[in-house]
């Protein structure tokens, strides 16, 4: 269930977040990843491409509009995230050459940052 409401105060770093750990997981992954287009105007921020055959299909490939919250609410077993009417328009057209799916990233509440840990492996 998706509900249409306006966002409210959301860091210029946060959106960044989510888009480059999905990249990260992708690669480990072994799929190809990158922006679609240079300016986000087809709705999704990042395209995985799993490369060669799967299913029989030749380089299948998934658009991802990316978000990120502090506040994924739970209800009835259902996430509810607050998504505006042109980007869940955008989504849910079943006409696309290339189907498009929603990722979101629950943060931190507290303000807590990633912080990286130096290995002490091989001291």
């Amino acid at each position: 269930m998706i509900r249409f409401m306006r966002h409210g105060v959301q860091s210029p770093l946060q959106g960044d977040y989510g888009e480059m750990w999905l990249r990260t997981v992708a690669a480990g992954s072994g799929l190809l990843h990158g922006r679609p287009t240079t300016l986000d105007l087809e709705k999704a921020d990042v395209e995985l491409v799993h490369k060669g055959a799967l299913n029989g299909v030749w380089n299948p490939t998934v658009k991802v509009q990316v978000k990120t919250t502090k506040s994924l609410r739970q209800e009835d077993g259902h996430f509810l995230y607050d998504l505006d009417v042109e980007t869940y328009d955008a989504l849910r057209r079943d006409n696309e050459t290339v189907r498009r799916v929603l990722v979101v990233f629950l943060l931190p509440k507290n303000g807590e940052k990633v912080r990286l840990l130096k290995s002490t492996h091989g001291r």
